[in-house]
Order: C-alpha cells, then sequence, then structure tokens
C-alpha cells in the first residue's frame, strides 16, 4: 500500500487548536502554538511525518483517505498527489485555515474546539471542555503568500460568521495573490457571505463551496443544533446561483455519516436530485468515536446492511463499516445523546435509532460513562 502523500511538505492546516498538513489528517499533529506559518511546517511532528512517509510507514492519522481510496473514491492524499507529485523540498503551496471556532451551531458531532457554542454543553455533560477556552483564536501571522496555490477554509467553527475569515480573505486579495489561488470554502449554509466578500470570491481562479448538510427537516435541525433547514435550503440555492456568475465554480454537498443519518441517508440523496450540478461526498465519522458508525452494536449493524445493501455503489463504504468489527460504545453513545436531549431540551426525530435504543436499554445494565468520556476528551488533546 502507498502511503505517500505531498501534505508534510506542500500543505498544512492551522486552527486555533494546532496544525496538520491537511483538513483529513486526525487528531491533529501538533498542538504547540507558533508565531509563523513556517515554524509549523519545520516542527519536529512534522520533520518525523516525513520521514516516516518516505520510509512507507502506515499512518494512522491519515486513515480516511486510506478508506476512501480502499473503496475508490478520489482521496485527498491521490489529490494532492495528482497536484504536486512525489516532491521533498518544503513550499506552503496548500493552506488548509479555520481562523476560530465562532460558530452559530452545536452540531452532535462536533466539539468546543471548533465550535465556540459547544463549550458550557461540555462542561455540563462530562464535566469538562475539549476545548481549554470557550473561544479560541489564531494569533499566527500569514507570512507566506508567494507560493500559495491552493486555500481552504472553514471545517472548524463557521467561515461566514467569523470576521476573521472575511479578514484573511481579503488578505489574499490585497496581496494580489487570490487570482492565482483554487479557493474552498466549507460552510453549514445557515448564512452567507457579505457583498464584498463575495466579490473578493469571485476573482479566486477556481472556487469551490462545500455545504455540510447531515439531514434533511427535522434531522438537520436536531442534528445540527441551532439551524433551521428552510435556511439551508434557502441558501444552498444561493450558492448554486454562482454556477450562472463564474466559470470554474464547484458546489459539493458533504455528508458526515454517523450514528444519527446512517440510516437515511437515502432523503439526502432525494433532495440533492434536484440539484444536478451539485457532487455529493459522504465521509464516515471517525471522532467521536462513540457516534461512529464502525463502533455501533453487532445487530445494528446487521438492520442497517439489509436496509442499504441495494442503496448503490456510492454507499460501499459504509457498508463495508458495518461488516467491519468495531468497539460497542453504544452505552456511552446512549448516555451521551440522552444527556445532551436533557440539556438542550430536545428529541430525535429518527425513529429506527429511538426504537434500538429502547430496546438496547431494555436488556443491558446502565454503564457509568464518566472515565470512558474524559479519556476520549485526553486522547483528543494530546
Amino acid at each position: 500500500m502507498d502511503t505517500y502523500c505531498p501534505a508534510p511538505w506542500r500543505s498544512l492546516e492551522i486552527t486555533a487548536e494546532g496544525s496538520s498538513p491537511c483538513c483529513f489528517f486526525y487528531p491533529i499533529a501538533t498542538t504547540k502554538k507558533f508565531d509563523k506559518i513556517s515554524q509549523a511546517q519545520n516542527s519536529v511532528e512534522f520533520q518525523k511525518l516525513r520521514e516516516q512517509m518516505l520510509q512507507g510507514e502506515y499512518i494512522k492519522n491519515c486513515e480516511q483517505c486510506y478508506e476512501m481510496e480502499k473503496h475508490g473514491q478520489f482521496s485527498k492524499r491521490q489529490h494532492l498527489l495528482q497536484m504536486y507529485g512525489r516532491v521533498t523540498d518544503v513550499k506552503l503551496n496548500s493552506l488548509f485555515a479555520t481562523p476560530d471556532n465562532l460558530c452559530n451551531l452545536k452540531c452532535r458531532g462536533c466539539t468546543s474546539g471548533a465550535a465556540h457554542l459547544w463549550y458550557n454543553d461540555e462542561i455540563k455533560l462530562f464535566g469538562k471542555s475539549y476545548s481549554p477556552q470557550k473561544y479560541m483564536a489564531l494569533d499566527t501571522s500569514f507570512d507566506q503568500y508567494v507560493d500559495l496555490e491552493h486555500v481552504e477554509l472553514g471545517g472548524g467553527g463557521e467561515p461566514f460568521y467569523s470576521k476573521k475569515t472575511d479578514d484573511l480573505i481579503f488578505q489574499l486579495r490585497q496581496h494580489d495573490v487570490i487570482k492565482n489561488i483554487d479557493l474552498v470554502i466549507t460552510t453549514n449554509a445557515t448564512s452567507t457571505p457579505k457583498q464584498e466578500v463575495i466579490e473578493s470570491l469571485m476573482l479566486a481562479k477556481k472556487l469551490s463551496i462545500n455545504v455540510s448538510i447531515d439531514g434533511i427537516g427535522s434531522l438537520n435541525d436536531y442534528f445540527r443544533s441551532g439551524s433551521h433547514f428552510k435556511d439551508v435550503e434557502q441558501n444552498l440555492n444561493f450558492y448554486y446561483s454562482f454556477f450562472d456568475q463564474r466559470k470554474d465554480f464547484y458546489l459539493h454537498v458533504i455528508t458526515t455519516v454517523s450514528v444519527y443519518n446512517v440510516n437515511e441517508l437515502k432523503q439526502i440523496e432525494n433532495f440533492l436530485s434536484q440539484f444536478p450540478k451539485i457532487k455529493w461526498v459522504l465521509k464516515l465519522l471517525e471522532y467521536p468515536t462513540f457516534i461512529a458508525v464502525r463502533n455501533l452494536p453487532k445487530d445494528y449493524k446487521n438492520k442497517l446492511h439489509f436496509l442499504m445493501k441495494n442503496w448503490g455503489a456510492q454507499y460501499s463504504q459504509i457498508l463495508d463499516a458495518l461488516v467491519t468489527d468495531g468497539e460497542d460504545q453504544f452505552q456511552h453513545f446512549i448516555n451521551y445523546h440522552e444527556g445532551l436531549d436533557a440539556i438542550r431540551n430536545e428529541i430525535c426525530p429518527n425513529n429506527m435509532l429511538n426504537q434500538f435504543i429502547e430496546n438496547y436499554k431494555s436488556v443491558n445494565v446502565k454503564t457509568n460513562s464518566k472515565a470512558f468520556f474524559l479519556e476520549h476528551i485526553d486522547l483528543l488533546n494530546k
């Protein structure tokens, strides 16, 4: 298996939590704070990673790409290989940036590290937060522009809800490099950018908007707490209009597949059929692990596999996760799920999931999840 990726040489993801080679690398490579981007790229962690890749080692943090390739999907690793080939010199060609953790939602597959509104709920639910503080922002100097070819903004926080994202886009314009850049923005589609930001986006060499949609109607509003699906639909139409405004525009809908929506994916597929130019991307949730499909009980996996087995080739990665052994963390999921429902006064609209939870509880003794949750938080913060 080929594990080489040019990301540790040519790419950097930088967030308020730390730095990694790209946005698919998880958990993050280093939580150290650097004054300049060049210091992150030349850190001990990045140097070690480059050595491992040159020696052909399997990189556990890169499993999202390995899994995509296993199922015939075009991975981030393959995309970067196509762009840069097998390089060994260090440049900043691709930047993945999340300027802060400011977000207007509290999605159930997220944490306070990427969404500040989660902070108080985590304290109530776990007794500890994932993030050391409620609000975090980058203090790194964006000191390298000349070699930039690809910039991705978002993937944590909501970029069009943050002034820091606007500032970074304006910096690219002021340094006269936006015309050279393939620009990608990931948004939850609850808001749209200001007109002056749109004008800057239209100057990019290529523009892609990734819209995160994990459910239709009430499931969207439940999983993405604070969201209203009618706004998402309206804003998706707004972004769809960009096809009429410029060439080299791409619109993707990214669905993160979890315990909450795995049986409801056909609804998303049917909804998106009215947008023929949109590319739909399914991505398995990896963290928090107790929401991951692979860690469901075997009997629920079997039910889901039977339901989905004739849905089509694009679901092959999910079907594989349903027949792959994981750790049954469902009791921890129930404690998380019911605890969060109580805190937020929410009711899950997924009837199949609700029924399985009740059946599971009737034959299983309740588990105390406090130690598990704290260990999980510590693991992601290493």
